[in-house]
């Protein structure tokens, strides 16, 4: 092979590896997954926002996440955030409790449980 087609190779697999990189560190967009539930459903997401509200009962931990594309519920057994507090979750997508998608955030009790 030829020096410019060795190149044009290695250009176009930095390129595809950076384009796949960038997908991970950016996330999903909420919107994205309130679109399409069925698309995301039992997948794991990366999603990025603003908590705005939460909820702390004796079995249920969530809160809120905005991410500034619409909002999603995030169940954890975790610490919860303080509304107004900027964080990622990395979860799996589920349907749940009346509304049209939650995300079980990763590494919780809920979700070695299933849901």
């Amino acid at each position: 092979m030829n020096k410019r087609l060795w190149i044009a190779l290695a250009a176009a697999t930095a390129l595809l590896v950076l384009g796949l990189a960038c997908d991970r560190l950016l996330g999903t967009k909420i919107k994205d997954i309130q679109a399409d539930p069925r698309k995301y459903e039992g997948r794991r997401v990366t999603v990025s926002g603003t908590v705005v509200d939460t909820v702390n009962l004796l079995v249920y931990k969530a809160f809120v996440l905005d991410d500034g594309t619409g909002q999603i519920r995030v169940v954890t057994d975790r610490i919860l955030p303080r509304k107004g507090q900027r964080t990622t979750v990395r979860g799996t997508v589920k349907q749940g409790f009346g509304e049209s998608v939650v995300i079980v955030e990763e590494g919780s009790a809920a979700a070695k449980q299933g849901g």
